[in-house]
């Protein structure tokens, strides 16, 4: 979730940049847009629904990011699908993290954790390179249907690795 999350943000960010410089402006707000929806509520809404349901729900509302980002290029679309992309962000960010947390033993944590961070600045950064390939190839709605596109493959993953843990909690108590 967390790998999707930084890929699908960066991706929207970075191609972004070539928008008209009247929407750039946007971009002052990105720390409120990503870390804002931490202080009122992710951690309350992984502890009731849980990370995997949170991260669909991130996964969901990066969709409907790129729904909004797809329907026009007017200012308030980008600043309405923007809000979107900080909020699905916080969420799926958060929500994989827990997940992490949930897969290595307490004296592994720190070589894990680093590994994780390495992989994640790695995807950001192959996110941020492809969306300016995807930009100049397909356009700007090509880029935001790239974004529905991972967010269908992470749902995919999500759901995989929400059926393995499924099976093994079974089988610990079955």
């Amino acid at each position: 979730a967390a790998y999707a999350a930084y890929a699908a943000y960066v991706v929207v960010c970075d191609g972004f940049q070539p928008a008209p410089t009247r929407h750039r402006r946007v971009h002052s707000h990105d720390v409120a847009r990503r870390y804002a929806p931490g202080i009122v509520g992710t951690g309350y809404l992984i502890k009731h629904i849980g990370p995997y349901a949170a991260s669909g729900l991130g996964f969901v509302v990066f969709a409907i990011c790129a729904v909004i980002l797809a329907i026009s290029q007017q200012l308030w679309n980008f600043i309405l699908g923007m809000v979107f992309n900080g909020i699905a962000w916080n969420i799926c960010f958060t929500s994989g993290t827990v997940l992490l947390t949930a897969c290595y033993e307490k004296k592994d944590a720190l070589r894990v954790q680093g590994i994780n961070d390495l992989v994640i600045f790695g995807v950001a950064g192959a996110g941020s390179l492809a969306s300016g390939y995807v930009y100049t190839a397909i356009g700007w709605d090509g880029l935001v249907y790239v974004v529905c596109g991972l967010m269908g493959l992470a749902g995919v993953f999500l759901a995989g690795s929400y059926r393995a843990a499924s099976r093994r909690a079974a089988r610990r108590t079955g």
